[in-house]
């Protein structure tokens, strides 16, 4: 795989760990009262009647999302600089 398809993709997958991350916060910060919530995720509706219950675990497994794609960009950009530098 080419250096700048790397570095793309370690762009796009530290994007995704971004907007992953702020949908999990949000979700924290949601109503806990009230009626049911509709999770959205890069304008895809994901579950549009989540009980306040169950929206902790939705965070949860929404920082999980952050955390692999986040050590995948990592290993992306590690990877680049490796190459980068046995070039120079």
């Amino acid at each position: 795989m080419g250096t700048i398809i790397r570095w793309l993709l370690a762009i796009f997958l530290t994007y995704l760990a971004i907007t992953t991350l702020q949908t999990g916060l949000e979700l924290i910060g949601a109503s806990k009262e009230g009626d049911a919530i509709t999770v959205q995720f890069l304008s895809f509706e994901i579950n549009n009647q989540v009980d306040p219950e169950n929206i902790m675990s939705y965070a949860i497994a929404f920082f999980a999302g952050t955390l692999v794609t986040a050590i995948l960009a990592l290993s992306f950009i590690r990877e680049a600089f490796s190459r980068l530098k046995e070039k120079s």
